[in-house]
């Protein structure tokens, strides 16, 4: 096909990011994107790796920790206290020595890697490896003279817990690490220890249900749940909890939350002061791998239905009281579900995971015994699910990401051309996510999913005075769909998945040279693209019909 294309963005399975802005290169280092985007964010997000994984976008290769895994014991000293310690040829070992009380209720150990130092204002991921042998909670941090950030986690004795934080360095001096808990007489291993810069303002390319990946721009949102991983800081209702279970982000962040009493119902449970507004609970719940015997429970909002919920087949119920506005539940990857619960809530709103509330799926049932794995706990003033907030003490925002300023006059036929898009929509949530060609409120083309449901537009004016509006209505604006229009003189249609869903056959283009950027928002910076892409190109002439059939053939 010898389209002549200008500005493309596409995927063949082989991404990489540069870190200062939207660029992609194969693997073999030859240029894919041909057009930069200027990208900002400003904040922690996620995304799903080719593997599966749950990732932080934007971590560095880098790491600012020499010797993590104390193979070399010079690389690390101890800092004012303890006293004495000592180290193996495989981790270090804190313990048997006065200690030094920082607070009523905790005892701290520190020690320091050396040479090692933060920067005001920069971005950091902490992660370590404790294996404590008396069992207490553990709270973590790295500090230095002017400024400390730490994280808590109660540890099971005898077993290694990671754990991983993210930060904002607000001072820059030399730091080390540092260790409390609430035990009197600890004794912990420490090993792997590791701190990495993130580069905030990095796309993500995300592969959720994807194998070649797509990029992944999303709203502002807040996961209001301060503990999105650590149940063990919910409220506990006789429920058992067991940590350190392999979870979707790569680590031993899950929790098994186990209902053994025939008698009662067993839960954790966190209440949240909330708007009277949509919001949306979403918590990772790992597959059984045979028929269960016992089905467990999830709850968003007082007054709802318990979700009793099949972790095998992926299937739930609703039993009693109010249903829910919607209930997802989307295969995560081989190992897990991700289930979505949105409704209109008060202004106090609780979540609860049961480990078991039903012996027949069906109803609820004191007499249900049993355990389910949970992961990544999220609450979002929204009518759907975003990708996954962490939290580990505080309510976490992730910032709303704006993607544009691609090309220039040159890279555009004004008189002519096509706007190729592979796009799905984040959720119908009835506003309008525009992918537009120019700044100029007189010469500009405009694709957006709109506000009716699961609707496409195509909104084109030129020379201030020619204008018309194509709508179509998708199958589902949620999965991708092959969008093309074409702009010629007398000669305008629309192609969706293959077909050629309207035409304008009149009416003048702009004028030469008019085009001049393209976008993830509107002209006047509104209606921000939120949704995915998997593809993206401009082309300097109009396409035939057989060219379009071919290019939007799902």
């Amino acid at each position: 096909m010898a389209a002549n294309p200008s500005i493309q963005l596409g995927t063949d399975g082989n991404w990489a990011i540069k870190e200062d802005n939207l660029l992609a290169y194969k693997k073999d280092g030859t240029r894919f994107f041909n057009k930069e985007f200027d990208f900002t964010r400003g904040s922690l997000a996620t995304f799903v790796d080719k593997d599966g994984l749950v990732k932080v976008s934007g971590v560095t290769n880098t790491e600012l920790v020499t010797n993590g895994n104390f193979d070399n014991n010079s690389d690390w000293s101890n800092f004012s206290t303890p006293t004495t310690s000592k180290q193996s040829t495989d981790k270090a070992y804190l313990g048997n020595y006065s200690w030094y009380i920082v607070a009523s209720a905790f005892r701290q150990g520190i020690f320091s890697p050396n040479n090692f130092s933060l920067v005001s204002g920069k971005t950091y991921r902490a992660s370590l490896w404790i294996y404590a042998l008396d069992g207490a909670e553990i709270i973590s941090g790295v500090s230095n003279s002017d400024a400390s950030v730490f994280t808590s986690r109660t540890v099971a004795q005898g077993q290694w817990t990671n754990i991983v934080y993210y930060f904002r360095a607000t001072a820059s001096s030399a730091s080390y690490i540092s260790i409390l808990s609430s035990s009197s007489t600890l004794e912990f291993y420490v090993d792997n220890v590791s701190v990495k810069e993130i580069q905030l303002d990095v796309p993500r390319i995300d592969f959720t249900n994807d194998t070649k990946g797509h990029l992944l721009l999303e709203p502002q949102s807040t996961n209001k749940l301060t503990y999105s991983e650590d149940f063990s800081s919910w409220t506990t209702t006789s429920a058992t909890l067991t940590s350190n279970q392999s979870s979707p982000d790569g680590f031993n962040n899950a929790y098994i939350i186990e209902d053994d009493s025939a008698s009662s119902y067993e839960r954790v449970d966190e209440t949240i002061t909330t708007t009277a507004a949509p919001h949306t609970f979403s918590v990772f719940i790992k597959k059984k791998t045979s028929s269960v015997s016992s089905y467990s429970g999830i709850q968003m909002g007082t007054g709802f239905s318990y979700v009793i919920f099949d972790s095998y087949n992926g299937t739930y119920n609703q039993q009693s009281n109010t249903n829910y506005n919607s209930i997802e539940v989307k295969s995560f990857n081989s190992q897990w579900w991700r289930l979505k619960l949105t409704a209109t809530v008060t202004t106090s709103t609780r979540v609860a995971l049961w480990g078991a509330i039903s012996v027949n799926g069906t109803s609820i049932s004191t007499a249900a015994i049993g355990s389910e794995t949970f992961f990544g706990a999220q609450l979002e003033e929204k009518s759907y699910a975003t990708s996954y907030i962490p939290t580990s003490g505080s309510t976490v925002t992730r910032n709303a990401e704006v993607c544009n300023n691609s090309g220039s006059v040159q890279d555009f036929n004004s008189e002519e051309g096509v706007l190729y898009a592979d796009i799905a929509a984040l959720a119908n949530d009835s506003t309008n996510r525009t992918i537009a060609l120019n700044k100029d409120a007189n010469d500009r083309i405009q694709m957006y999913f709109n506000t009716s449901d699961n609707g496409i537009s195509i909104f084109y004016k030129a020379q201030g005075t020619n204008s018309f509006i194509m709508n179509e209505t998708l199958t589902d604006a949620t999965e991708f769909n092959k969008i093309a229009f074409k702009w010629k003189t007398n000669d305008f249609a629309l192609w969706v998945n293959g077909t050629e869903t309207d035409i304008v056959s009149s009416g003048v283009t702009s004028n030469a040279n008019t085009l001049n950027a393209l976008e993830f928002e509107m002209f006047n910076d509104s209606g921000a693209f939120y949704g995915k892409t998997k593809n993206l190109k401009v082309f300097k002439r109009a396409l035939s019909d057989t060219e379009l059939q071919k290019l939007t053939t799902q």
